[in-house]
């Protein structure tokens, strides 16, 4: 009786089992929200805020341009591409730096133009 118990159970688990169905969630990416060499909120390395990809999303708009505010301070710019000076700045500022990006226009492949979500990150030097 106890075998007959126990090939039951292990019918029933294996039936189980075999009906269960694998299902996998990706999650996508929003256009309208931009990034820094994927970085969209939080800290983010020193050095990645001046990658030379820029500003980039993740359905082919291209930035044409963008205001940058930090310390109070606010710089319209041209293209995708945190200027050489600003980075320069940044860096040899003593504490971390919380950059502000907003105003954020981009194009399609259509030329047809949008603004992206603005969003901000955390100059950090320290980071591995």
């Amino acid at each position: 009786m106890k075998l007959l118990l126990i090939v039951s159970f292990y019918i029933f688990i294996y039936r189980v089992s075999a009906q269960i169905e694998h299902v996998y969630i990706q999650k996508e990416i929003n256009p309208l929200v931009p990034n820094i060499s994927g970085y969209t909120q939080g800290d983010i390395p020193y050095y990645l805020l001046c990658d030379s990809l820029g500003i980039q999303s993740s359905k082919g708009f291209t930035v044409k341009e963008f205001v940058i505010s930090y310390k109070g301070e606010e710089f319209k710019i041209e293209g995708n591409i945190v200027p050489d000076s600003i980075c320069v700045y940044i860096g040899s500022c003593k504490y971390e730096q919380i950059v502000f990006f907003t105003e954020i226009y981009a194009v399609n492949n259509k030329m047809e133009e949008i603004r992206m979500y603005p969003f901000n990150l955390k100059a950090v030097k320290n980071e591995d």
